[in-house]
Parts: structure tokens; sequence; C-alpha cells
């Protein structure tokens, strides 16, 4: 919302940041302070940003510019920093227990959100673990959105035969649907007040995301896609984190 970062997005499922003109293998993002890219990546849009829980998060920053010198060549368009909630200890005999539960429904998608998360704190253990399930159904694009985008017809593969079939709602973008499942996992010990250790699990998985401008293609007034999509899409990281203070820093 700040205009600094745009978002490229062509689907559901489909958000590819860009700074500066610069997205994937130009511009570096990380969770947790663990990169989630490298310069390996292709140099047009990808999606895999969406991996990240967004009810995860505690807070968020943007690097805008290079950060090459600190970050490695592939941070030449700017960074973005991701940082999962954390495990937060008790620091008395009672246990510090903490639950958040979300439900949300969404009209325009028929979108089912749930998602929750417990925090168990104890003097020196904490806990915490987070779980998210988002199930997409096909779009439904607005009145006064461009024809260009409607789906008046679309295929259906029987039989390995593919048939068109008329849409009885051009503006419903049949097919666009998907779901993902997100989990996170962290433990935090803490035996002493200048160190701790942290360790956190991660894992995302969605299903076949399709790719609505590749559906709606024609040639020879013929549609030539009956399917095309990213995914399934699978994300696996974790880490370890050991911190140590000193008097003075």
């Amino acid at each position: 919302t700040t205009g600094q970062v745009y978002i490229q997005k062509s689907q559901l499922g489909g958000g590819s940041p860009m700074i500066r003109g610069f997205s994937t293998n130009r511009l570096l993002i990380t969770v947790d302070g663990i990169r989630m890219n490298n310069a390996i990546f292709r140099g047009g849009n990808l999606q895999n940003v969406i991996s990240i829980d967004p009810f995860s998060i505690e807070n968020t920053e943007v690097t805008l510019g290079a950060g090459s010198v600190i970050y490695g060549s592939d941070a030449v368009g700017g960074v973005m920093s991701f940082y999962t909630q954390k495990p937060k200890l008790s620091y008395t005999d009672s246990l510090l227990f903490k639950a958040n539960i979300i439900l949300r429904y969404a009209s325009a998608n028929n979108e089912n959100t749930g998602h929750f998360n417990i925090n168990l704190g104890y003097k020196k253990w904490a806990f915490l673990t987070s779980a998210s399930y988002t199930d997409f159904d096909d779009l439904r694009m607005g009145a006064h959105g461009p024809s260009d985008y409607l789906r008046p017809e679309f295929v259906l593969t029987t039989n390995n035969t593919d048939q068109v079939i008329a849409n009885t709602n051009p503006k419903e973008q049949k097919y666009t649907g998907y779901n993902q499942l997100n989990l996170m996992q962290k433990v935090r010990y803490q035996p002493y007040k200048n160190i701790s250790f942290d360790l956190g699990l991660y894992y995302t998985t969605t299903s076949d995301i399709p790719r609505y401008d590749r559906l709606i293609r024609y040639r020879d007034n013929t549609l030539r896609s009956a399917e095309w999509y990213y995914g399934p899409q699978n994300w696996f990281m974790s880490n370890l984190n050991i911190t140590k203070l000193s008097s003075s820093s």
C-alpha cells in the first residue's frame, strides 16, 4: 500500500513482488533470515512468496535499493525480509498460554480460510504451533472489468477427450481455484538470560494453481489450452538460531 512495492498478479495464487522493476532472481526474499530464492531462479515472475503464511508473520522489512554489498548479487533490486512470530516465555512459575483462531469467508471466490496458533510458555521453554488452511473456488469478476477477462467457454476433459463447454456465467473464471496448507512449529529454549536456542520448522503445500491468462488464449477462434498451472508447490524450511548476548551488546 506504500506504492514502493508492486505486486504482479495474473491469477489466484499469483503474487510476485517487484521493486524498482526487479523481481525473482534480482529481488531477495528471506524468512527469518533464510533466503527463499537465489540467483538461479528465472528472471520472470514467480509466485513462491505465497508459501509464506500471512497469519504467522510478526513484522516485515523492505530494503529499497541495491543490497548487493550485504546480501549478494541477486539483491540488486532490493530485499524483502519476513519475520515470523516468536514463542513467548513465561518468566514466572505460571504457564503462559495464548491462542488465536481466525475464520474467514469471501464471496468473490467462495474463499474459506481457517487459522489457529497456540503458544505455550514456561520459564525456560516455549512452544508455538501455527496452522492455516485456505480453499479458493473459482474467481468471479466484477461487472465493470474488461471483456478480455471474461470466460464465455472452457475446456472440459472427459475420457482423455477435450470438449468445449459454454459457460453459463462468463464472469465466473472457471478453473482458477486452488487450496493451500501452511504449518509452522517453533521451539525456544533459554537456559540463561544471555543465551537462547530457537528452532523453526515450516511447511507449505498447495494444489495445482491454474494460470488464468493462459486459459483464455485463442488460436483460430479455438481455445489453445485445456489446462495450464503451476504446482503443486511444496516448500519446507528448518533453521536453528543460537543467540549469545554479552554485557556490552
